[in-house]
């Protein structure tokens, strides 16, 4: 990895690895090298440290080398943090964060936003762990983000553990949690399912999927009439059109809806909601269920199709009304079905959709825990 070798010069971070001193500044960080060099998944292109972190950390921004949703070879977005101390033998465990929805515009990437860390980053970094963050495919970076495609969004968070690896000086385990929220406990699925096969050095211990947004036939064809959920149908048809030549638009969305898709490339989520901020029968006009290829792009982008070895962590809030808890009930049911790893389902009366996060917070970080001390994972399935 060339790009994050030493170089003479460059600056020395407190744990004794170095940072390129050349990563380009503001939204040329973004715009990998055109034809993008040669590299191995997880290969980091460029890195800058990052002014703020927590207390005892350092961080940086990353662009590291993935995999598109069309099997090309692209450069994602993320960061990286890091406790400021030695590592214990074996190296840090990773936490890979996958995030909710944000948009589908560049300026709506995690790392572009005025406070780019995940959720729980300073207590993941005091119980000793690397946390690594993606923007997805697409999402900061050059090209249309694949929004809610299970593989692409899977291949972002496993690239990202590779990639913690590829920083000089950080010495990380082969151990890896891959944890989301929403759309990014869509994307944890995924990462899980997809990583015996696709990153087999790395040691997924756990999958964490908060609120995830799994059965998509149920998510994007329901009838609710609730802020943002038109927002997420509208951004859903804008990319998977956009990703899938064979999927128009014209099939499902309404014309006043395709007059809008502009706001999609300008706006984040809450500006896009207020766009589209009309009942969903004047916004759509086929049923994803019934134009093809839309049934079968529903099918394939819906998590618990495929057992995943890892355990797994569900989290639901009662209260959710984007994620109806009875999704993650049934999601529960099939990777029970599918006899994978052990499957735990944790559900709080009391919590909405954003809520949960901070509901779950103790008893999310006490499941890792035991995940990385090599526990035996707690299960619902029978047998």
């Amino acid at each position: 990895m060339a790009a994050c070798a030493p170089t003479e010069g460059a600056p020395v971070d407190a744990f004794g690895g170095t940072i390129p001193a050349d990563a380009p500044e503001g939204k040329a960080f973004y715009q990998p090298p055109d034809p993008l060099p040669p590299g191995a998944p997880g290969d980091v292109l460029w890195a800058a440290p990052l002014d703020e972190v927590p207390a005892g950390s350092v961080g940086w921004r990353i662009l590291y080398h993935s995999v598109s949703v069309h099997g090309a070879a692209t450069a994602v977005s993320g960061l990286v943090l890091a406790p400021d101390r030695d590592a214990p033998r074996g190296g840090f465990p990773v936490v890979s964060w996958a995030h909710g929805t944000t948009g589908a515009a560049d300026a709506c990437a995690p790392t572009r936003l005025r406070n780019p860390l995940p959720p729980l980053a300073a207590e993941l970094l005091a119980a000793g762990y690397v946390v690594v963050a993606t923007d997805y495919e697409g999402l900061g970076t050059p090209g249309p983000h694949p929004y809610l495609v299970g593989s692409s969004e899977g291949r972002s968070v496993l690239d990202a553990a590779r990639a913690a690896a590829e920083l000089e000086g950080l010495h990380v385990s082969r151990k890896v949690v891959v944890w989301g929220h929403s759309q990014g406990g869509h994307a944890s699925l995924f990462a899980g399912e997809m990583a015996p096969w696709y990153s087999p050095e790395l040691e997924v211990v756990g999958v964490v999927a908060g609120a995830p947004a799994s059965d998509l036939t149920a998510l994007l064809t329901a009838d609710v009439d609730v802020p943002a959920y038109g927002a997420l149908v509208i951004t859903a048809a804008y990319a998977w059109a956009a990703v899938y030549r064979d999927a128009a638009l014209s099939d499902v969305l309404s014309e006043a809806a395709v007059d809008r898709l502009d706001a999609i490339e300008e706006e984040c989520l809450f500006g896009v909601d207020a766009v589209f901020d009309r009942p969903l029968a004047e916004l759509r006009t086929g049923d994803l269920r019934v134009a093809e290829p839309w049934p079968r792009l529903l099918e394939e982008n819906t998590a618990g199709t495929t057992a995943i070895a890892a355990p797994v962590l569900l989290i639901q809030g009662d209260l959710d009304d984007l994620i109806p808890a009875d999704t993650t009930t049934a999601l529960a049911d099939r990777l029970c079905r599918l006899g994978g790893g052990p499957v735990e389902l944790l559900r709080y009366p009391d919590a909405g959709h954003s809520s949960v996060l901070s509901e779950s917070q103790d008893d999310m970080l006490a499941w890792i825990a035991g995940r990385f001390a090599g526990q035996e994972a707690p299960s619902l399935c029978e047998g």
